[in-house]
């Protein structure tokens, strides 16, 4: 087994775990300090969560793209072996995402004041719909 490809896979995949903690961390911060949005500065907080989400979501892809490529080459090279890594690799991002998703849900779903509301609503479609924060 190359010993260099699976460590890069290792550290992508181990960064892609820490990335995803990292953001439901900051996101269970918000909401601890937050229940509802309540004024601009909660908003403007709300909106600079978002964006640093979703930034990290682009490099979640490449690190994504660039993980499985490695993968794959190993499990090529080393059969079964390598296909239990891969396997184990993409398990452990998706079971931390899931968990990040749960959190993601409930802050999008903030009771907001009535003269955010339309603020907050745009934010919250940008996030899921869009992949560069524009608001």
């Amino acid at each position: 087994m190359d010993i260099y490809l699976l460590f890069g896979f290792i550290a992508l995949y181990s960064y892609g775990v820490w990335a995803l903690l990292h953001a439901g961390n900051e996101i269970n911060n918000f909401l601890k300090r937050h229940q509802k949005i309540i004024d601009e500065q909660v908003l403007e907080e709300y909106k600079s969560l978002v964006k640093r989400n979703m930034y990290m979501a682009l490099v979640q892809i490449f690190v994504l793209v660039s993980g499985t490529i490695m993968g794959l080459i190993i499990m090529v090279r080393n059969g079964g072996a390598g296909l239990i890594i891969l396997i184990i690799g993409n398990l452990s991002i998706i079971i931390t995402a899931e968990g990040i998703r749960t959190l993601e849900t409930k802050v999008r779903s903030l009771p907001c004041a009535e003269h955010l509301a339309k603020q907050y609503k745009r934010v919250n479609r940008v996030w899921v719909k869009q992949a560069f924060p524009h608001f």
